[in-house]
């Protein structure tokens, strides 16, 4: 968390910086997951913002020269603040950026698990977004696609769509939803799951992030490190979740018949319905 709906979201919602200068850039002393490039003032003041895009769960900004990507790790969010509206002493800002207009970018990471970095080229050169798999909400993305990562390999299904390699932008909220969705076990091996299955699975996980995007994201409780737009609104589809958090619950699809079961499941917390969603035998 933040995953693909919370980071589309963000992109669409920092659009509104195409066109301006940076005229400062301000950075934290405290370290995130990576230490910040201290060299960012020097690379991206005076710059104009050219776009914002989205890969996966990354956020690139693209200026004149290179790019900044922003990750919110686990507790982050990128409020955009019109008019230097907001106080200047705010919690948890690692990084600001300032506009001519007056309006200011502010990296907030309350656990300090996301990053920040400087990458330059046109288009730029970057490892770990070149491994990135399949973005869910491209047309390349399909069952054969899948059926194809998932030849020759025995891990379970649950595992396998929360790859970064395989299914760019999921994370473990929408990975169980969307599994639910599609009445498939998160225990299933990966050579277990019929290409029709797969189908199910592509349309389960598109409507899934859809869905999520069109409610503004999940935000989870009311703490501190809960996502938020950058205009600082929370997202809604914590309302409309099937599995995810709502373990002894009765499940929506069987009408009662079993519980929402939550259980540990390679190093994760999975949430599923065990009459919608069996193993095979």
């Amino acid at each position: 968390m933040p995953e693909l709906p919370e980071v589309e979201i963000t992109n669409r919602g920092l659009q509104a910086l195409v066109g301006k200068q940076i005229t400062d850039v301000e950075i934290g002393d405290k370290e995130l997951l990576y230490s910040l490039p201290m060299n960012l003032s020097e690379e991206a003041e005076n710059q104009c913002v050219k776009s914002v895009k989205r890969r996966a769960k990354y956020v690139l900004v693209e200026l004149e020269t290179g790019y900044i990507m922003m990750h919110m790790g686990i507790s982050g969010s990128i409020p955009l603040d019109k008019n230097n509206n907001s106080a200047n002493n705010e919690k948890h800002v690692h990084l600001t950026l300032k506009f001519n207009s007056g309006d200011r970018l502010l990296f907030r990471c309350v656990r300090r698990r996301g990053c920040v970095s400087w990458l330059e080229g046109k288009p730029p050169d970057c490892r770990l977004l070149d491994r990135l798999g399949k973005d869910p909400l491209d047309d390349e993305f399909n069952e054969k696609y899948l059926k194809r990562e998932a030849c020759c390999r025995t891990v379970r299904v649950k595992k396998f769509i929360l790859e970064q390699e395989v299914v760019a932008g999921m994370g473990n909220i929408y990975a169980s939803e969307s599994l639910f969705r599609a009445g498939i076990s998160p225990k299933r091996k990966v050579n277990d799951i019929s290409e029709n299955e797969y189908s199910e699975l592509v349309q389960s996980i598109r409507e899934t992030m859809k869905d999520a995007i069109k409610e503004g994201g999940t935000s989870l409780g009311t703490r501190v490190s809960d996502w938020e737009s950058p205009d600082r609104k929370r997202g809604n589809f914590s309302a409309f979740l099937s599995v995810y958090g709502k373990e002894g619950d009765k499940c929506t699809k069987c009408n009662g018949r079993d519980t929402i079961e939550k259980s540990e499941i390679d190093g994760r917390m999975t949430y599923y319905c065990k009459s919608c969603q069996k193993v095979n035998d």
